[in-house]
């Protein structure tokens, strides 16, 4: 499968790992759980590979590889895979904050069932930033912040145990870091396909 990979601008990635475009690295060690020492870490789409830097390995000045890999853990937002092989080196997307900001906002309405009640003053907020073309990325870092916030709401009613993860990583990381904290939200409640969400925010950025 084809795949993509964040790395810093030395190629290197988690505890120092060096990487070689062309040269495929293996693990031996047994089992296939995410966030540790038994698969390495990639993401479906450069895209998402962007919008969840943050909440993730957070390189400052990353680069991006394009892979090649298998597939043996998948939780929505990255994958795991016992082997891979860096092919080539391809540019960053730009990511409008615009752009954030929807995703974060299609995110958190992804998951807005898990709450006792709707959140009537932050739903009409949410569909009239969805339907104005013309809101100004200036209004961005205040419609992610709220994003997050319905998320961690939402959150926090799925599962109470990791609540205070997702409200110190939008308390104390950057605009970025908020829009993505909503998708890292959702993710506790399975929405399916993050790719698919993402690419359905250019429907909302044409409006």
């Amino acid at each position: 499968m084809i795949a993509y990979k964040l790395m810093n601008q030395d190629f290197t990635t988690h505890n120092g790992f060096k990487w070689e475009i062309g040269k495929k690295e293996t693990i031996d060690i047994p089992g296939a759980e995410l966030c540790s020492n038994q698969v390495f870490h990639a993401y479906k789409s450069p895209e998402l590979a962007v919008l969840f830097n943050p909440i993730h390995a957070y390189y400052r000045d990353p680069i991006l590889i394009k892979i090649e890999c298998d597939i043996v853990a998948d939780d929505g937002l990255k994958i795991g895979s016992k082997w891979q092989k860096p092919i080539e080196l391809i540019p960053l997307p730009e990511i409008t904050a615009r752009e954030r900001t929807v995703f974060a906002i299609l995110c958190a309405k992804s998951i807005s069932h898990l709450l006792d009640a709707p959140i009537e003053q932050w739903d009409d907020w949410a569909n009239s930033y969805l339907n104005d073309s013309n809101s100004p990325d200036a209004r961005a870092a205040d419609a992610a912040a709220n994003a997050a916030a319905y998320a961690n709401a939402a959150y926090a009613a799925a599962n109470a145990a990791y609540a205070a993860r997702a409200a110190y990583a939008a308390a104390n990381a950057a605009y970025a870091a908020r829009a993505a904290v909503a998708a890292y939200a959702a993710a506790a409640v399975s929405i399916p396909d993050f790719d698919a969400l993402y690419k359905s925010v250019s429907n909302y950025i044409r409006r």
